[in-house]
C-alpha cells in the first residue's frame, strides 16, 4: 500500500501545487487517486499470493475509510502544519526596500509565502509619492537600522538592485551586524 501511494505521489508531483491553496475538489481528486493506487497495490498483492480469504466487503469498507482518512487529513494537517512550524519563534518579520512600483509584482508572491511564516511588516523607501496598498512605509533607507530594531527584523528582502554599491555596502554590513538575512529580489 505504501508502495502504491508513493508511485501515485510520483505521478502527482509535476503537476501538483501547494497543499495549502487547493480546492476542496482537488483535496477529493487526489484521495481518490491515492485511494484507488492504495487499493490497486492490495488487489495485485492478493492476486500474487493468491489469497482467498480476505473480504470484498473488508477490501470496500477499508477503501471507503482510506480515502475519509486522506480526505479529512488533506483538508486539515497541511494548514495546522504550517501554522504550528511558522509561528511564533520562526515566523520571519520581513521588510521590503526599494521602490513601491516594484513592491506589488511581489505581493502575491509574499501572500503565497505568509503561509510559511514570512510576515511583511512594511517598506523601507525613499519615495515621497503615492504608495501601493497593503505595505505601510516604516521609513526612509537612512531608517533601516532603526526598523529593523524596533520590529526584530529576521529577514529584508531588496526589491530591487540599488544603483549605488554604497548603498548595498551599507545595508549589507547592517544585516551582518544584526544577524539579519539579506535577499534581492532582482528580475534582470
Amino acid at each position: 500500500m505504501v508502495m502504491a501511494l508513493c508511485m501515485e505521489a510520483l505521478y502527482r508531483y509535476k503537476t501538483d501545487t501547494s497543499l495549502l491553496r487547493k480546492s476542496t475538489l482537488e483535496k477529493h481528486r487526489t484521495a481518490i487517486g491515492q485511494t484507488l493506487a492504495a487499493a490497486a497495490g492490495i488487489l495485485a498483492f492478493l492476486v500474487a499470493t493468491k489469497d482467498q480469504t480476505i473480504s470484498r466487503v473488508f477490501m470496500l469498507c477499508f477503501s471507503l475509510a482510506l480515502y475519509g482518512v486522506l480526505f479529512a487529513s488533506a483538508c486539515g494537517v497541511p494548514r495546522a502544519l504550517a501554522r504550528f512550524t511558522f509561528s511564533g519563534i520562526n515566523k520571519e518579520i520581513t521588510p521590503l526596500i526599494g521602490p513601491s512600483s516594484k513592491a506589488l509584482a511581489l505581493k502575491i508572491w509574499l501572500r503565497r509565502k505568509a503561509d510559511l511564516g514570512i510576515h511583511t511588516v512594511g517598506m523601507i523607501c525613499d519615495e515621497s509619492g503615492s504608495f501601493q496598498p497593503g505595505f505601510p512605509v516604516l521609513g526612509g533607507t537612512d531608517d533601516f537600522e532603526r526598523v529593523a530594531r524596533n520590529y526584530h527584523v529576521t529577514q529584508v528582502i531588496l526589491i530591487e538592485f540599488p544603483m549605488f554599491s554604497n548603498m548595498l555596502n551599507h545595508m549589507t554590513a547592517t544585516c551582518e551586524r544584526l544577524g539579519v538575512r539579506l535577499l534581492i529580489a532582482n528580475d534582470l
